[in-house]
């Protein structure tokens, strides 16, 4: 009787012992379980944040379009007043400053004109970059408080068509230096902040049957 009594307490025990280890592995997973939810949790509120982020982002960007003024047109040249202007590429930067530099690289077209301008978070463009085809004139110019400056017009543009052009503009002190495939064309004298540059926009004015094809639009720091 004692033996079956002592037996029976052994088997209890070992049952005993054998559950609660087995609630402990449960608990450990549970814990586990709750643990990766954690993590998902967490994961998916920054993947929110993100998508949060880059709607904002588009947001602005497409309201910055908005501001892009219309292109005022010289006395004797093509009138392209009526003729919508495209964004091909753009770009933000900040902290603009002395010792960097835009670029866009194209393939010239056979009219019109492809523009690079450089604008701050107003829609003031601090400089204007138009080669004009139809024309054969580079023009440089500022746009301030809605109103266009004084145009500079420097000679020795190649408006050779269906080749690859590299338009540079470099920030020194006091001057931007417009090159041309690494040719020095002109310096061009600040006439805002330069350190307020925020978008590089490359478009299109104009209509043509052949219109430049943008291969590269770059800001260096």
């Amino acid at each position: 009787m004692h033996s079956f009594v002592y037996l029976f307490l052994s088997a209890l025990l070992i049952f005993s012992a054998s559950a609660a280890n087995l609630y402990q592995q449960d608990e450990s997973e549970f814990a586990a379980t709750e643990e990766d939810k954690s993590q998902f949790d967490a994961m998916e509120s920054e993947v929110e944040e993100q998508d949060q982020e880059q709607t904002q982002a588009m947001t602005q960007m497409e309201a910055f379009y908005n501001m892009i003024p219309k292109v005022q047109e010289p006395s004797g040249s093509q009138d392209l007043s009526n003729i919508q202007a495209t964004v091909a590429e753009s770009i933000m930067t900040h902290q603009f400053s002395v010792g960097r530099a835009v670029e866009v690289r194209y393939i010239t077209p056979n009219n019109g004109r492809p523009t690079m301008d450089l604008y701050d978070a107003h829609g003031n463009i601090l400089l204007h970059v138009n080669p004009r085809w139809d024309t054969r004139v580079l023009v440089l110019n500022t746009y301030y408080n809605k109103r266009w400056g004084h145009e500079e017009r420097p000679r020795g543009f190649d408006f050779s068509s269906g080749v690859p052009i590299t338009v540079r503009v470099e920030a020194h002190h006091s001057h931007f230096i417009i090159l041309v495939n690494g040719r020095i064309l002109h310096a061009y004298r600040h006439r805002l902040n330069i350190n307020t540059l925020r978008n590089i926009v490359f478009w299109w004015a104009g209509s043509s049957a052949k219109p430049a094809k943008l291969i590269n639009l770059s800001a260096y720091y």
